[in-house]
């Protein structure tokens, strides 16, 4: 809540009250006219004075105990009605002085002080108690809420940045070989390899990406796959005009796709096939990953921790709104995502 707002709902909540008492002294048998600006001192007083040990709600609360918590507000709420009350006796006592008001006889004022005190100070502690509750409830709240969306984009910038690290291994070894025999290839290879890096190290903290800029970092993956798995590995992919702009997920694809090299291209002795489809349907965005298997694969191999990872993050960024499934048959597996049309 920044400033503005809070000086905007300040001011709306006072002049409640403010109306509220004006509401009550006009339905009174005696009107007194004089009543109406006692209630307007009141209230300013009690809205001035509140907003000054707001600080101290806001330095002191959040590294207290619960229960100094509670006597924090419970205290400085009695302070509060204390200081808005006295406030109003100084008023009643500088009117009296003046043709607006009766003066007030000598041997009468302490029976007035009383009088004053006694009956507004217990209605501005209970307004001020509901007050300071109402604040630590909301400061609290948005404490919470803050705190758990550092968390989400936390686990989120773990989650999107895990490039393989025994890839790049792979890889730094498989261009070193290459540079004997074909050095061509061998910088290609290179400049690929920096690319993945780029795209992995200069959009940290960037959550979704759009389609096409995922697909190029896609096929450098392949490239730099390929010179381990050469033939072993065929990669196709098909999708539709008009998708290119569409947000996903950052590296989601290329998850599904590395977990299908490692548990359906690299246990294969002669490979297999990986093609990625991307269409819209329904107002949503369906991207499939489908790749061949082994026959003599085991179906109940695991599927690795990469399928887990991209769980975490669905539910992480589209709660329900997103979904995949998956699905395997004696020679395919395939993963179906399903994500809300999003653009920048």
């Amino acid at each position: 809540m920044n400033r503005f707002s809070y000086v905007k709902i300040q001011l709306t909540a006072w002049t409640v009250v403010l109306a509220f008492y004006a509401f009550a002294i006009s339905f009174r048998p005696i009107l007194v006219h004089i009543e109406f600006f006692y209630a307007f001192i009141l209230v300013v007083s009690a809205g001035v004075v509140s907003n000054i040990i707001r600080r101290v709600y806001k330095d002191k609360l959040s590294t207290l105990p619960v229960l100094k918590q509670a006597l924090y507000l419970v205290c400085l709420s009695l302070l509060v009605a204390a200081l808005a009350t006295s406030m109003l006796v100084i008023a009643v006592f500088i009117v009296s002085n003046t043709p607006l008001a009766f003066p007030i006889p000598s041997d009468q004022r302490l029976f007035v002080v009383r009088q004053v005190f006694a009956q507004n100070w217990i209605n501005v502690s209970g307004l001020m108690l509901l007050w300071s509750s109402l604040y630590f409830a909301i400061t609290r709240a948005r404490m919470l809420t803050a705190t758990k969306a550092a968390l989400k984009q936390t686990e989120l910038e773990v989650l999107q940045n895990q490039l393989n690290p025994h890839f790049l291994f792979n890889a730094l070894n498989n261009i070193r070989a290459l540079v004997l025999e074909d050095a061509h290839k061998s910088r290609d290879m290179i400049t690929s390899l920096s690319d993945i890096l780029r795209y992995s190290l200069t959009k940290q903290g960037t959550v979704k990406v759009a389609l096409k800029d995922e697909l190029t970092f896609i096929l450098n993956y392949i490239d730099l796959c390929k010179i381990q798995f050469e033939e072993r590995l065929q990669f196709d992919y098909d999708i539709d005009e008009g998708l290119e702009d569409i947000l996903v997920p950052k590296m989601v694809i290329q998850l599904c796709i590395e977990n299908a090299i490692k548990h359906g291209i690299e246990p294969n002795i002669k490979g297999g096939q990986i093609t990625l489809y991307a269409e819209k349907q329904n107002g949503k965005l369906d991207i499939k990953v489908e790749n061949s298997v082994s026959p003599e694969a085991d179906p109940t191999d695991s599927l690795g921790i990469g399928l887990a990872n991209l769980r975490d993050r669905f539910t992480l960024l589209y709660d329900k709104t997103a979904s995949f499934n998956t699905t395997k048959t004696a020679e395919t597996f395939t993963v179906e995502m399903r994500f809300p049309i999003e653009t920048q």
